[in-house]
């Protein structure tokens, strides 16, 4: 592979919509991409020998010679030329590198720089060039909006391409395409890396970094995110996004519910379930692009009953109650919290009859708090890349504030970034959630079905589904759709798959996976 560096990698942050901390415990969330993004630069080091992690924005500049690094360890558990993941971080690999951290003082330092370390010493080699990685990020960092998968992200991203496991992005700001192997392979490292930072992640936050859009997110595996469902109709949602500048670490707080579920379990279950309910509730609504007023009237409710229950999980806190008290005085809309809670960001939905002086006034006021907010888009690109470069690592480093920093490199302001292939439809074993979907009798459902060789199917297909005749059974003779396919007006269906959406798409059916196990549908 040619010299490429230096190289910007970028990833976005998000919001969890509904599913905060049920997600850690099997259950589904929602979660969409927002605008403000972190950017890593590669570039040459100045010594080849001297590994060099810079974040101004948390005071971390830390060198590392990269003979140091624990290689005879981790050449004991890998030796493939394409490093994958394991289950669990691997305790031999983690106790050398933190005897390379041991000058450490700060947790969040100890923490970016194990993650670092981590992925730096199986995505790359002894061969590999030391080079020199500043973070620089528009995202308020420890605010519950990702921000630590960003980063976990960017790091994958930047060392798998050293690392030659993967190529550089090519897909330009407008170009579409359905996911590849490598932004599921940036994606499952980037987890590792997160586990090293919060300690028992979710996976929703390194899903939504690397694959950017809106998803329906359940973890079924230790290891990797099992189940992502793309809501390609996510609805716009006009947003206020309020950070509180309380600082908190999200996993002190996952760690207090864990113990709350081991004291009282059946109570904490009741409401680990309830915020499934709700989860599965908004997604129902929130598939349709065009929201009518008892649609959003209804997930104006869920957003308080959401937050209602996290309160009674303790990862509410006096500021984020502030902010909600503050936008029910003024009635803009409903207000919850986003991410791990104790502080960090509020999420407000507004209503659609709110004038926007009404707005700026509630601005103002949380101003006198010291509370700082952002309208944001969601639903924007995943992880992406860019090379032609028009600055270097000096004046990077120099860019002052956010608004210089996405100025200078922004993706929204630079035409050259590439992006991962992403956009399309993955199913990772057989999915356990459901998509109820009002239809009409000649609405067509496209999917492109990738089969295993026991399939019925014997190659890549394209098919129609037309949803009001038999079309569906006598084009996959499955059973199933047959009973579903037998009426001619079917108001609602339900599908119990991973992504099965209005557009094309594809679907991965694993080799112990039939048809019939992936593809069910019931009147």
């Amino acid at each position: 592979m040619p010299e490429l560096e230096p190289f910007i990698v970028s990833a976005p942050g998000k919001v969890i919509i509904f599913g905060e901390h049920s997600a850690v415990y099997a259950k589904p969330a929602i979660a969409a991409a927002i605008s403000l993004r972190t950017y890593l630069m590669v570039a040459p080091s100045e010594d080849e020998e001297d590994l060099t992690l810079e974040f101004p924005d948390i005071g971390l500049v830390h060198s590392w010679k990269r003979s140091s690094l624990p290689w005879e360890v981790v050449e004991k558990f890998s030796t493939s030329n394409k490093p994958t993941t394991t289950d669990e971080l691997i305790p031999e690999v983690v106790s050398e590198i933190s005897k390379l951290l041991s000058d450490m003082n700060q947790s969040i330092h100890y923490a970016a720089s194990s993650s670092f370390l981590y992925l730096y010493v199986h995505l790359c080699n002894r061969q590999t060039k030391a080079k020199r990685f500043t973070v620089r990020s528009t995202l308020p960092i420890g605010s519950g909006l990702g921000s630590s998968a960003t980063i976990s992200v960017c790091l994958a991203g930047a060392l798998s391409i050293l690392g030659q496991h993967i190529e550089p992005a090519t897909l330009g700001n407008n170009d579409k395409s359905v996911d590849n192997q490598d932004s599921e392979y940036i994606d499952s490292w980037a987890f590792m890396g997160e586990k090293l930072i919060q300690g028992n992640p979710s996976g929703i936050d390194n899903a939504v970094a690397t694959h950017g859009g809106a998803v329906m997110f359940q973890r079924t595996q230790s290891s990797v995110p099992s189940v992502r469902t793309t809501m390609r109709n996510f609805p716009k949602l006009k947003l206020l996004l309020t950070d509180t500048k309380q600082p908190r670490r999200s996993s002190d707080l996952v760690g207090n519910v864990s113990r709350l579920n081991s004291e009282y379990p059946k109570i904490i279950s009741s409401i680990l379930n309830a915020l499934e309910d709700i989860a599965r509730e908004g997604y129902s609504i929130m598939i349709k692009p065009n929201l009518d007023e008892r649609a959003r009237k209804r997930l104006s409710e869920l957003f308080e009953i959401n937050h209602g229950l996290l309160v009674a999980l303790g990862v509410s806190h006096p500021v984020l109650e502030k902010v909600r008290i503050l936008t029910d005085e003024f009635k803009i809309g409903k207000t919850k919290l986003t991410g791990a809670g104790g502080g960090g960001c509020a999420i407000t939905l507004i209503d659609d009859d709110v004038a926007e002086s009404k707005i700026k006034e509630l601005i103002a006021k949380y101003d006198e708090f010291g509370f700082e907010t952002f309208e944001t888009s969601l639903g924007g690109k995943g992880v992406g890349y860019l090379n032609d470069l028009k600055i270097d690592s000096e004046g990077f480093l120099s860019l002052e504030s956010k608004e210089d920093i996405e100025n200078a490199i922004g993706v929204d302001n630079v035409n050259e970034w590439k992006f991962c292939k992403r956009g399309g439809m993955t199913m990772i074993g057989v999915a356990l959630m459901t998509l109820e979907a009002a239809v009409s009798p000649t609405a067509y459902i496209a999917a492109v079905l990738e089969v295993p060789t026991s399939s019925p199917f014997s190659s890549k297909t394209e098919i129609p589904f037309l949803i009001s005749s038999d079309l569906i059974a006598k084009t996959l003779t499955i059973p199933a759709l047959t009973t579903a396919a037998n009426g001619t007006n079917l108001p609602k269906i339900n599908f119990e798959l991973a992504e099965i959406f209005f557009n094309l798409g594809t679907i991965e059916f694993k080799p112990n996976a039939t048809p019939q196990d992936a593809v069910t549908a019931i009147v």
